[in-house]
């Protein structure tokens, strides 16, 4: 199998920043952000096009209660209404990325739905369910327990993510796919690629799909026993070819990346991993995982990670020869990451309200750490700063935008 990808893919995730109230009983709401919605992201398309974008990635977008900022799915078929409408906002936004040549995908979460996705609420045999909480299960967002009592079924039922967030049950005890499922995801692909025009997807955490019901689990269980996963994603896409899918993983020496690249149709994978490296080290680390695995895409941002220039050891250069000199053949961006972007002085109350991984460590007494946490990268782009960075030759933007033609003229 295996999918398809062109060598020196430049993909920019782009994370709406969605307007919230505040939570977890703080009283400062995000006065200083305004929304980021398709209409504002669309008017950065021109400019992305001259940047040499390839591939924009919405990410987190469909509708959701957002209490964990788009990534608590309630409807699969619609856009959360502060981004943009379904049908005209999408197909405008679409239409104009193609104009431009470029792609546009969006999030396929496989691992699990909000609980007031129509799924749970109709079907919950479709997700994974206990009498008691089951030890060794604990969330990854706080490290308590990953069982929720629910009230309506009486059963605790299993999130490995968010309390709101129910994970998904692929495949029965006896290792048999879950066919309905499956004809499920597949009717969510037809809809986004036939009716929308969307290219592809971001196949969200597929890791956490391999997992079975025992008394104990940690995540490296998960990590490297990937049949389940590879299952699955082939699974959803079999109807459906020659479409962008990017995805990710937890990988050490590239062979969790050729797993899933030589059984699905994933043409991009992306190493989590690799970001977490110090700045003695990432260089080396980054280019030795390059040779290894062709269709690896190296990100160093995120809407899950702090901005780069903001950890110790780093500055442009380094970040500009880590991202187009260490051979990766794909590259994504992370909004406002070309402009040299660093960590904003955020409240810890916008902190909370930003991510909704610290508002759960807060809530049972975690320290947050306000330097490293992924809020800092969930304030929308400073449009002010773009223009004023475009006529400057020595920006970080303009360095972007010469360093990304220099790396797509080199051969691979």
């Amino acid at each position: 199998m295996g999918g398809d990808h062109v060598a020196k893919t430049l993909f920019y995730e782009f994370f709406p920043v969605l307007k919230k109230y505040p939570v977890w009983g703080r009283d400062d709401p995000l006065q200083p952000f305004y929304q980021w919605d398709l209409l504002r992201m669309g008017n950065e398309i021109p400019r992305l096009a001259e940047m040499g974008v390839d591939v924009i990635w919405l990410a987190g977008a469909l509708q959701s209660p957002g209490h964990d900022h788009g990534y608590d799915v309630s409807d699969s078929y619609m856009l959360n209404p502060t981004v943009g409408t379904t049908y005209d906002g999408i197909l405008d936004f679409v239409r104009q990325a193609h104009k431009h040549k470029m792609k546009v995908i969006i999030d396929l979460i496989l691992n699990h739905t909000s609980i007031h996705h129509t799924l749970f609420r109709k079907h919950p045999e479709h997700y994974w369910w206990s009498d008691k909480p089951l030890n060794g299960w604990n969330n990854l967002y706080n490290d308590t327990s990953a069982w929720e009592f629910s009230k309506r079924y009486e059963k605790y039922y299993l999130h490995l993510f968010h309390p709101q967030e129910a994970d998904l049950k692929w495949y029965d005890d006896d290792g048999v796919i879950n066919e309905t499922l499956v004809q499920e995801f597949q009717r969510i692909v037809e809809f986004w690629t036939y009716k929308v025009n969307i290219d592809g997807f971001h196949v969200d955490t597929p890791q956490c799909i391999n997992k079975k019901l025992r008394d104990k689990l940690s995540f490296n269980d998960m990590l490297y026993d990937n049949a389940m996963a590879i299952g699955v994603i082939s699974r959803v896409f079999e109807k459906k070819k020659n479409l962008i899918l990017l995805s990710e993983c937890f990988d050490q020496d590239g062979a969790i990346t050729k797993k899933y690249m030589e059984n699905t149709d994933i043409g991009y994978m992306m190493n989590l991993g690799i970001s977490e490296y110090p700045a003695d080290t990432i260089e080396r680390v980054a280019k030795e995982y390059a040779k290894k695995r062709e269709g690896f895409v190296l990100n160093l941002e995120s809407h899950d990670l702090m901005r780069f220039l903001s950890r110790p050891g780093f500055d442009l250069d380094k970040e500009l020869d880590v991202l187009f000199w260490t051979g990766a053949d794909s590259v994504c961006l992370y909004q406002g990451q070309e402009l040299g972007l660093k960590n904003p002085n955020l409240t810890m109350g916008q902190i909370i309200c930003l991510d909704a991984q610290s508002a759960m460590r807060a809530l049972v007494g975690y320290k947050v750490d306000r330097h490293t946490c992924r809020a800092n990268a969930r304030t929308p782009i400073p449009v002010s700063q773009i223009e004023h960075q475009r006529e400057n030759a020595a920006s970080p933007l303009r360095r972007f935008e010469t360093e990304i033609k220099l790396w797509k003229s080199k051969d691979s």
